[in-house]
């Protein structure tokens, strides 16, 4: 079955529980094949801002071996990897096309992807297309809003629970594994009164390479000398959180609407929005889980 790519008709108004999954589909952007290296498929990531990524069983052929995330492309941390995507494909969850929005919400969910896979059955595998977590929230924006307009405080994600907050002086390699792994959905870098000063997702480590080691298994993000920064040492040019961070980030206050936060999540693409108390300490995040849960 070839690529399929409806129309949403933006006034139709349905809960997300009667949603075909057609409705918020998306076409891959490209093709990756088991043998292709990790490094390789980062670069259109990067390109594309691809957060799932089919694996296809040939060039020729519609059908999937499965896929892999963003998250996954992370695991190639050197410029002399040749890790392949074969040894880090996801074969299992997948969606179907007959499928509702909350069936793919609800695989997400459960094993923490940043989008699914949608194929036309179980058994061929052929690809249909794809459902993101940011794709998802754009549309449901158009849908019917909640009854009551909740606050940030009823739906963030606490420190500790999927996000971190580290000082802008710590080192790169604190954010990598975490962030790699999967463990976590993002960082919030604060200052030395604890008030944010920038944030951290997987779209921040793939747009850049300077937080690469030297060697597959080096300790430590390497950086030329002419780039070392206050804080850094000029010996081997260790790179803080500060330099990778996005700058800019607006905070939401507890008693901010979750419906403002989401639509200005929609319209940015920002995943993660940094959520501080009344004497602007940094508490938790809103992030991309938080606003579909809403």
């Amino acid at each position: 079955m070839g690529l399929v790519k409806l129309k949403v008709e933006r006034a139709v108004r349905l809960s997300a529980s009667r949603v075909p999954i057609g409705w918020v589909l998306e076409d891959p952007r490209f093709k990756t094949l088991m043998g292709d290296t990790l490094l390789r498929v980062r670069g259109r990531a990067r390109r594309y801002r691809a957060a799932v990524i089919p694996v296809y069983k040939s060039t020729s052929s519609d059908a999937a071996e499965g896929f892999i995330t963003v998250h996954d492309v992370l695991l190639a941390r050197s410029f002399a990897s040749t890790r392949r995507v074969g040894s880090v494909v996801r074969r299992w969850p997948l969606a179907t096309f007959e499928e509702s929005v909350s069936r793919a919400y609800e695989l997400m969910s459960r094993y923490g992807l940043p989008g699914i896979l949608v194929v036309d059955d179980l058994a061929r595998r052929s690809v249909v297309g794809l459902v993101t977590a940011l794709g998802l929230l754009r549309e449901l924006m158009y849908m019917d809003p909640p009854e009551e307009a909740r606050p940030v405080s009823s739906s963030y994600t606490e420190l500790g629970d999927g996000v971190i907050s580290l000082h802008w002086r710590e080192p790169v390699t604190r954010v990598i594994d975490e962030i790699a792994g999967g463990r976590v959905l993002g960082v919030v870098v604060v200052n030395d009164e604890g008030g944010p000063q920038g944030t951290i997702t997987v779209w921040d480590l793939i747009r850049t390479g300077k937080w690469f080691t030297r060697s597959e298994h080096g300790p430590k993000a390497v950086m030329g000398a002419a780039q070392v920064s206050r804080g850094e040492s000029r010996r081997v040019g260790v790179m803080r959180v500060q330099r990778l961070m996005r700058r800019g980030v607006p905070a939401a206050a507890m008693e901010t609407p979750m419906r403002s936060v989401m639509r200005f999540m929609a319209s940015t693409g920002i995943e993660l929005v940094p959520v501080v108390d009344g004497d602007g300490v940094v508490r938790g995040a809103v992030t991309l889980r938080d606003a579909l849960r809403e």
